[in-house]
């Protein structure tokens, strides 16, 4: 693995608009539409209400949209060569595999936080504070 490749495709990955759109915006506008706008949102569902619900299983949506995406986006990068080009260099096919896990961790952080500070903002409500972090944290590497 190469920190500096690493570094440079993460980013890569949050410069490419269309994908964070993707990837972040549209599981909270999702979670807004579903989860904070309708009447029901406030009623009872296990230790929150149905809006924190939501908002869980947007964000986790959102963390599995991510790490698709890029390991799409690595697919189409070997079959496009890029493969031959990193055959080149130190880092082998072990290193950019590592990298790629390593990136789509990383950017799937970030539609769990974005969503998390919307319900945050909104109606989402848990019983205890610990449940945001533990729900939070179960998003992230859900996929």
């Amino acid at each position: 693995m190469n920190l500096t490749y690493t570094l440079h495709d993460f980013r890569r990955q949050l410069r490419d608009v269309a994908n964070m759109f993707f990837i972040a915006m549209l599981p909270a506008a999702l979670f807004v539409m579903f989860g904070v706008l309708q009447d029901w949102s406030s009623e009872s569902a296990g230790h929150g209400n149905v809006s924190a619900y939501l908002m869980v299983s947007m964000a986790t949506y959102g963390a599995i949209t991510a790490t698709t995406s890029i390991a799409g986006s690595a697919t189409v990068e070997r079959l496009q060569g890029w493969g031959r080009q990193l055959a080149m260099t130190p880092m082998g096919t072990s290193g950019y595999v590592v990298t790629k896990v390593i990136v789509a961790l990383a950017v799937a952080v970030v539609p769990v936080a974005v969503v998390y500070l919307v319900g945050l903002g909104t109606s989402a409500t848990m019983d205890d504070v610990w449940r945001w972090f533990a729900t939070g944290a179960r998003s992230w590497p859900a996929p």
